[in-house]
């Protein structure tokens, strides 16, 4: 099962199971919503198909989707290879980095300001 990637400034933001469409936009009822102002309300729609291809949209956005660096109205998003949203990337990846699938406790440290993560 593949996933979604989303990155902002080099860094991780979440990864989503595509499972028919996410829409994408800065509009509150998106299934992945960026507040970023580069971003129009309804942007972009991401799919998957019967084979697990994933596809992509412009939905008329005012700045357009980039697909490795170049502006285009749909494609196919391949494993490796970059869709941007606004200042927002996106990739596919085939499966989620070791302990991706569950959840970590943030727990504070003795030292004040300073907290860790915990399986317990």
């Amino acid at each position: 099962m593949a996933f979604l990637q989303h990155c902002l400034n080099g860094a991780i933001v979440a990864h989503y199971h595509v499972d028919g469409a996410l829409l994408v936009g800065r509009q509150s009822d998106n299934d992945i919503v960026l507040e970023d102002s580069t971003v129009s309300s309804l942007h972009a729609e991401i799919t998957v198909d019967a084979e697990g291809v994933f596809h992509f949209k412009d939905l008329g956005s005012t700045n357009g989707v980039l697909y490795q660096g170049k502006k285009v109205a749909s494609g196919t998003l391949v494993t490796g290879e970059w869709l941007t949203v606004g200042l927002h990337e996106f990739t596919r990846i085939e499966k989620l980095a070791e302990g991706m699938e569950r959840t970590l406790r943030i727990k504070k440290s003795w030292i004040p300001g300073v907290y860790y993560t915990s399986d317990k």
